[in-house]
């Protein structure tokens, strides 16, 4: 559903999510859970750093397994259930812009508006860095405060280090994508010059 489709796409000018109902409403939908399903996971695997990096034992004894196998499933559950609605609701319609058919929401304004102010930038953006900041800093307060002595607490805070270089990185990566693609969808409909399309045309493959 997503490189392949890509190569497709911009390689040989051959795009299914405009030609095949069905491609378009599960390539649309299925690639929407999975972007979030990763970024939850990331999210609880953040959590999950945190409740070791604590002092109490009764947070520690919630880093579990059997918690975690749970956690993810529950997060599988609830993002695709999320994304039905893209499987009722897409369709293939001309663009307003150009003309050419493509796989949108333009009949259902409601649903095309939730997601486009709400479960884009909340789910995608804002609330995963709130997370992320939120339990980054606090884990990185709790390490400071851990004497190492065994060799398990080594591994523990190696483990520790790597989530919060990687939590840095998820949103200098996202933050920019979803604030832009929020600028796109806002000014879709709007005239614009060619200069105009050209620079968002150059940020638009950067971010």
């Amino acid at each position: 559903y997503g490189l392949f489709t890509r190569i497709l796409n911009v390689g040989f000018y051959f795009d299914w999510s405009s030609t095949n109902i069905i491609w378009c409403k599960t390539r649309t939908a299925f690639s929407q859970a999975g972007y979030y399903i990763s970024f939850t996971c990331t999210c609880l695997a953040s959590i999950d750093r945190f409740l070791v990096s604590c002092c109490q034992e009764k947070y520690r004894k919630l880093s579990r397994l059997s918690i975690a196998i749970w956690a993810v499933i529950l997060t599988i559950i609830f993002w695709l259930s999320l994304s039905i609605p893209h499987l009722v609701y897409l369709e293939l319609l001309p663009s307003p812009s150009t003309g050419l058919i493509s796989c949108s929401l333009g009949r259902y304004d409601t649903f095309s508006n939730y997601v486009k102010y709400f479960s884009f930038p909340v789910y995608y953006g804002l609330l995963p860095s709130i997370i992320l900041t939120i339990t980054g800093l606090l884990t990185y307060r709790n390490t400071n405060k851990l004497q190492i002595i065994r060799q398990r607490q080594i591994f523990q805070k190696q483990l520790t280090s790597m989530m919060l270089i990687q939590i840095p990185i998820i949103l200098v990566s996202t933050v920019p994508y979803v604030i832009f693609t929020e600028y796109s969808l806002s000014t879709a409909s709007m005239t614009k010059s060619a200069n105009q399309k050209a620079i968002e045309l150059v940020i638009s493959n950067i971010v």
